[in-house]
């Protein structure tokens, strides 16, 4: 178990413990983006929107 907040009162709780690599790597990994999480959508709501770059490029030189 992984305690985020010490109590207020208490002399022993410090913020000059150790680091917990671990855990921070998994809060890092929560914070991300799912396009950066997962290759592939994970739930239908997820697919409108994944490819976020234009299907086709746009031609500066076309006056339409």
């Amino acid at each position: 178990m992984h305690v985020i907040a010490g109590k207020p009162n208490s002399k022993y709780d410090s913020e000059d413990g150790e680091e917990d690599p671990h855990f921070k790597k998994i809060i890092e990994r929560a914070n991300q983006e799912p396009t950066k999480k997962f290759a592939f959508p994970q739930t239908e709501a997820q697919e409108i929107g994944w490819v976020t770059r234009p299907l086709v490029s746009k031609n500066s030189g076309d006056l339409k």
